[in-house]
């Protein structure tokens, strides 16, 4: 009988050292939809406190799928959600938009929606990020992006090569974008590889010209950098893709221009940038070009490609925007500041690379009040209109003139001498102008053609 007893005993110990030894390992895959690697994937639940970061790391399988391994499988049911590159998944708000709470069974519907994994459940289970559906089918299709240097739109930009027998008007013509950007789209995508150029409005890129100037053959595979050199989309590929006709890299940063406006000033004077570029040192920074008129003009070629933080020095005065923005209450153009120490400019990457500012001030040069100007008597001028000279009809000697827009800006471009003006630099338009003359003001009005 004790042999019997033995025997059962050594069987169950045999039996659960089975058990434990076959125990599979529990392998969660998730995908993470649009990513194609690169990102962290964590888990968070009650085990790790529901710290975002205290879960482990899936193994990254570059190409948007990520996989936890637990070896052994756990032997508990397992609560959990997901963390990509430190954000949780809300699968509250998922479950909400898409009405699908399918992966989520522990949940009140409105303040928790919580994955588990249960030890009666697969130990191989695949899941989405942020959704319990599948990611959104993608366009089966081949799209090439082409962007044109300097072109806003209205070009014809095709496709040549062995399948068109390179004919520059044989091939697809790409959709404008109207933004320099013209697409093509095959769909479906080519089942075979694709040797192609571009063809800008008639013109074959000449990519050996390009890479022997750059040094830069990355786009052009198929070449011997003498005599040809083409482009070449691969079946394993990308379905999108981007490139810029006649150059492998992207296009040269266009120019920043600044023009500055010294209320009051014909030029002659000295305006400088400065700010942490340059130690806000006064004297440091660039020098802007005379304009002659009172504007000045600072050219950055390229365009700086981080954001500029800056203040402008007329004759070695940096301008006290703090001051001017306390009298005028118009802070709008210094969002560097504290309203109180400092109120400085900033230029950022995504503006218009082509604006106008006014020394010491947000808004622009004063205007006057043109109807405490008005006068009964009239200055006669002629010709009127006019398109350089303007002369004046008078008994008495004009001794000073003001030239003003119709919104009441006064032009200090405009001089007076031998009882005539100038208007050569006026833009074409109407404009009031009042004479000084004994004591009295003469009003008159003129059109620049």
């Amino acid at each position: 009988m004790k042999f019997f007893y033995n025997l059962f005993l050594s069987s169950l110990f045999l039996f659960f050292t089975f058990i434990t030894f076959s125990q599979s390992d529990l392998v969660i895959t998730t995908e993470v939809c649009g990513n194609s690697g690169g990102s962290e994937v964590r888990l968070t639940g009650p085990w790790w406190g529901w710290d975002p970061a205290g879960g482990p790391v899936a193994a990254d399988n570059g190409d948007g799928t990520y996989t936890f391994t637990f070896s052994p499988a756990p032997t508990d049911n397992m609560e959990y959600l997901l963390v990509l590159d430190g954000v949780q998944e809300d699968l509250v708000a998922a479950g909400t938009a898409s009405d699908d709470w399918s992966c989520t069974p522990i949940t009140d519907y409105a303040n928790y929606a919580n994955r588990q994994w249960l030890i009666s459940d697969p130990s191989e289970v695949s899941n989405v990020y942020g959704q319990c559906g599948p990611c959104a089918s993608q366009p089966q299709g081949l799209t090439i992006t082409t962007e044109v240097c300097g072109n806003t739109g209205g070009s014809e930009v095709r496709l040549t090569g062995p399948w068109w027998g390179w004919d520059p008007a044989g091939g697809p013509v790409a959709v404008d974008n109207g933004d320099g950007t013209y697409t093509f789209t095959f769909s479906p995508a080519p089942t075979d590889n694709m040797e192609y150029l571009l063809v800008l409005d008639g013109v074959q890129e000449d990519m050996v010209a390009a890479g022997t100037e750059s040094g830069d053959w990355s786009c052009t595979p198929i070449t011997d950098n003498a005599n040809y050199a083409n482009r070449q989309w691969l079946t394993t590929d990308a379905a999108s893709v981007s490139n810029v006709y006649g150059r492998c890299s992207p296009c040269p940063l266009p120019d920043l221009v600044i023009t500055t406006e010294v209320c009051g000033n014909l030029g002659g004077s000295e305006v400088r940038l400065t700010g942490p570029w340059w130690g806000w040192d006064p004297a440091g920074g660039p020098v802007a070009a005379d304009n002659g008129d009172g504007t000045y003009t600072f050219t950055f070629s390229p365009a700086p490609s981080d954001n500029m933080e800056y203040l402008l020095v007329l004759d070695g005065v940096q301008e006290d925007m703090v001051a001017a923005g306390t009298a005028s209450e118009d802070w709008s153009c210094t969002p560097i500041t504290d309203y109180a120490n400092y109120a400085n400019r900033q230029w950022l990457t995504s503006e218009p690379a082509t604006f106008s500012n006014v020394y010491g001030q947000c808004g622009p040069c004063s205007t006057v009040n043109l109807d405490e100007l008005t006068s009964n008597s009239i200055l006669k001028l002629y010709p009127n209109p006019a398109t350089e000279i303007i002369k004046f009809i008078s008994s008495d000697q004009i001794e000073s003139i003001q030239v003003f827009t119709l919104s009441g800006k006064i032009m200090n471009n405009i001089t007076m001498s031998n009882q005539m003006i100038n208007i050569q630099d006026l833009e074409t338009g109407m404009y009031y102008l009042f004479a000084h003359t004994n004591g009295q003001i003469l009003r008159a009005s003129f059109v620049k053609l």
